[in-house]
């Protein structure tokens, strides 16, 4: 199977792999041939890859950072517990009553349960190229990347809980913030950015409520916006001045803001995200964890269609677990001509680069 733009399938091409949507609901089964309308519905609803079978590329199985099915319940029911919280008198209902931490300490521990038995501290993000702007969407995904970067640096299983449950909740201040501006197309205007800004402090002051939660999930609601270099929000903390966790999540949350569609622009390559993160560390993020990032998540996952410096295309095979960045191609064609397929290792290449991702 392969990963392609939307933009360049061809009708009749069969989907290798199911598509969910943002709260986890099976919207297209595996196996489905993608007609020009399913096409252009999954542009409309945000989508921009799909998995689609292809002979030559027929041995590279994608793999997702969670299994589908464990996707679907996180996300339905975060879903369910956002529309609680959004229901009238709901957020103080689920607040006073406890019932927020002990719902999220239960689906977070689903999460847990499987990155920390998979055996395996790198995660691929293909799963987010179904992009969306769902909270929800975003709360679990920053949640996984954090709950990765966390097992990697070593954290005791309480530890990585305690990270986690923050990630996954910290921006449950948005629930608080106006959808009109959330979601508005253009620029924000300073009051507005204001307002946004306040999502910190109101999420800080929902989730230490929460006798189930520890302070420390808490911290992650109210200092996810603070830069390396003291220019963030709300306090403008720098440096090591920033709680551990804080620094971890906030290159989690970035990259998957990044990675998503947004009101006002389309989602980012993961490459291309990943970049434009480089270029912000000291300033925004700090060194280590942008460069333990880098190191356990996967940018470049099985199946990517990509087209190399060399004027090569193919998919990505498989990782190189020394260099994310420079994975193992499957080369299919050289100057536009199909050639019989084989691998060529970008790591013993490193004058030939991937000029571009998808199609």
């Amino acid at each position: 199977m392969k990963i392609v733009e939307l933009t360049r399938i061809q009708p009749g091409a069969i989907l290798a792999k199911s598509i969910f949507t943002a709260n986890g609901r099976t919207l297209l089964k595996k196996g489905v041939s993608l007609s020009s309308s399913y096409v252009t519905r999954l542009e409309d609803m945000g989508f921009r890859y799909v998995y689609v079978e292809d002979a030559a590329t027929a041995d590279i199985q994608g793999e997702d950072s969670i299994p589908d099915e464990i996707r679907q319940e996180v996300l339905g029911r975060l879903e369910a517990t956002f529309q609680k919280l959004q229901a009238p008198d709901g957020i103080q209902t689920m607040v006073n009553s406890g019932d927020l931490g002990r719902e999220v300490l239960s689906i977070y521990r689903l999460l847990y349960n499987h990155l920390a038995g998979t055996g395996t501290m790198m995660v691929n993000l293909s799963a987010l190229y179904s992009s969306d702007a769902h909270t929800y969407t975003h709360c679990m995904n920053v949640a996984v990347m954090a709950t990765i970067l966390g097992l990697a640096h070593g954290y005791s299983k309480e530890l990585v809980e305690e990270l986690g449950v923050g990630a996954m909740m910290h921006d449950i201040g948005k629930i608080e913030i106006s959808p009109a501006i959330l979601n508005k197309p253009d620029k924000l205007t300073e009051l507005e950015y204001a307002e946004v800004k306040r999502h910190t402090r109101l999420g800080h002051d929902i989730l230490r409520k929460q006798p189930d939660l520890l302070p420390s999930c808490a911290i992650c609601a109210l200092y996810h916006h603070e830069w390396y270099d003291g220019s963030g929000y709300p306090e403008g903390l720098k440096g090591d001045g920033i709680p551990e966790f804080a620094r971890l999540m906030a290159v989690a949350d970035v990259y998957d803001a990044l990675t998503a569609n947004r009101p006002y622009r389309d989602a980012w390559l993961p490459s291309d995200a990943l970049e434009f993160m480089f270029t912000r560390t000291y300033k925004q993020f700090d060194p280590i964890f942008m460069r333990s990032f880098v190191k356990y998540v996967n940018v470049y996952p099985p199946g990517l269609t990509v087209r190399l410096s060399n004027k090569a295309s193919g998919v990505v095979a498989r990782p190189n677990e020394k260099n994310l960045m420079r994975p193992y191609i499957l080369v299919t064609e050289e100057d536009g001509q199909p050639v019989i397929p084989y691998e060529f290792d970008l790591a013993s290449n490193l004058n030939v680069t991937i000029l571009h991702c998808g199609g």
